[in-house]
């Protein structure tokens, strides 16, 4: 079966939203849902989380358990929208439509209707630009007005009033659908839920902010809205300067912040290796050593990616393309699982340095500190991953310098400084050996130069895994031998 190269979305069935869910996050949804049911409004809550944490996904299922339970939601996809000149118009636009989907018979068609009219009497030029003027956390400016009153002739003069009676006019109409909204769901407010407006234009996302907090901001109405708060945070003080309090900004807007929690990894990974089809390319492989490689290296894979902090979307991507990649190889051709594995999790880890390490640039010991100081080095001591990894890295540098005509241990200062180790340890009494963790390395290690030796150097077989895994592209380590960097 054809194997997608991008993360497929996840479907979320309206009965049971969290059906699929792989990251256990149903009772953060339960959490947030009481914290939002709670909320009078107008309010401003904020759900933090760095990207590729599956925010959207969460959003997802969070807003159809919010349906279930009987509030009415209507979502709004900020970067969706990103095109448009003001995102008044796509927020308004976009709660006409969501309120008459959600609402249905419920509500008074006309209230709606009145919503949509004092939107429309928003919509002109000097309104939007007073609103995109704001001083922050203020709202129109005072000298933004001073400079429109001014400025103005007769006419224009009575068009501001207009104007300003307008944005009192839409607010009322929003809170008479907002207090209708009320009676259907248990005194609970209308909630709106914006996506992804840390990826939008810094310019788009500040409007958008300043038209939640002050045009929207009604009772019974509660805003969420799904950050990266610190990638926000960046936007803002790229309009202000470098120099601008952001994040006392964001407190003026934000009056609730919650932080989703890191997921667990262990289904999610688990669900993953098994969709993407390595069981069925060792079952049909020719090469007897593709079971052991499969087990031990999808075990490799499932601790070493269970890392809470890894972002969730590179780790999903990198799975897909290994299953990509076991898609495309012959029955007859050898699968390098283990090789594989040290591509997969050296490029989610740090693709700089994997970038160095197939250049022939890297020492072992930058590569294995690279993962290991994400990994964190008190828990790198104890997992036994980490053994295999260190070996199979090892192995693969002194592969790469052994064919460039280098010493052995050019680049391989981690593993002259085991030897070291693990030579002392043999001269020493028997009452005085320890369970050195670094002589399972050096053990492990010669037990790969030994079964590579036996089919393809261990460095060929980097080779060939990190040019699949590149999607078949030239040769990314050089035969030649590298310039000095």
């Amino acid at each position: 079966m054809p194997i997608p190269l991008r993360v497929p979305r996840i479907h979320v069935p309206p009965e049971d939203p969290f059906r699929n869910d792989l990251l256990d996050r149903k009772k953060s949804a339960e959490s947030f849902t009481s914290i939002v049911a709670s909320l009078e409004g107008p309010a401003v809550v904020a759900i933090d989380a760095v990207w590729g944490m599956g925010k959207t996904t969460f959003l997802e299922m969070w807003t159809q358990h919010l349906r279930n339970e009987g509030l009415t939601v209507v979502d709004f996809n900020a970067w969706e929208t990103d095109f448009a000149a003001h995102p008044f118009l796509a927020l308004a636009a976009e709660l006409d439509v969501g309120l008459k989907r959600s609402l249905g018979e419920s509500a008074e068609p006309q209230l709606i209707d009145k919503l949509a009219s004092n939107a429309k009497k928003l919509l002109k030029p000097a309104l939007l630009a007073a609103v995109s003027q704001a001083v922050p956390g203020v709202g129109i400016a005072a000298d933004v007005v001073k400079t429109l009153l001014d400025d103005a002739t007769e006419s224009n003069f009575s068009e501001y009033v207009s104007q300003k009676k307008a944005v009192t006019d839409f607010r009322s109409a929003l809170h008479e659908i907002a207090q209708e909204v009320t009676k259907t769901s248990k005194d609970r407010p209308l909630v709106v839920v914006i996506d992804e407006l840390d990826r939008c234009r810094p310019t788009y996302a500040i409007a958008l902010l300043e038209a939640a907090k002050h045009v929207f901001s009604v009772r019974h109405v509660v805003f969420v809205l799904a950050i990266n708060r610190e990638q926000l945070a960046h936007s803002i003080r790229s309009q202000y300067g470098s120099g601008f309090d952001a994040e006392i900004y964001l407190r003026r807007f934000i009056d609730v912040s919650v932080r989703l929690p890191d997921p667990r990894r262990d289904r999610l990974l688990e669900t993953t290796l098994d969709a993407i089809g390595i069981k069925k390319f060792v079952s049909k492989a020719k090469d007897k050593s593709a079971r052991q490689e499969f087990s031990d290296a999808r075990q490799v894979l499932l601790e070493a990616l269970a890392l809470p902090t890894l972002d969730v979307r590179s780790v999903l991507h990198s799975l897909h393309t290994l299953g990509f990649i076991l898609e495309s190889i012959r029955a007859d051709q050898r699968a390098l699982l283990y090789a594989t594995a040290v591509t997969t999790i050296l490029r989610v880890y740090d693709e700089r340095v994997y970038r160095r390490l197939v250049d022939g640039y890297a020492q072992d010991e930058e590569v294995i500190d690279a993962v290991r100081k994400h990994y964190g080095r008190e828990k790198w001591n104890k997992a036994r991953w980490t053994v295999f990894f260190e070996a199979m890295v090892m192995s693969l540098i002194q592969g790469q310098t052994v064919r460039r005509g280098e010493p052995i241990d050019a680049r391989t200062p981690q593993y002259s400084a085991y030897m070291q180790l693990v030579e002392k340890e043999e001269e020493a009494e028997e009452e005085d050996k320890q369970n050195l963790r670094e002589r399972d390395v050096i053990q492990t290690h010669r037990w790969f130069m030994g079964i590579s030796g036996k089919s393809m150097p261990w460095f060929e077989e980097f080779r060939f895994a990190s040019e699949r895994m590149d999607l078949f592209s030239d040769s990314f380590i050089r035969d030649a031998k590298p310039k000095q960097q």
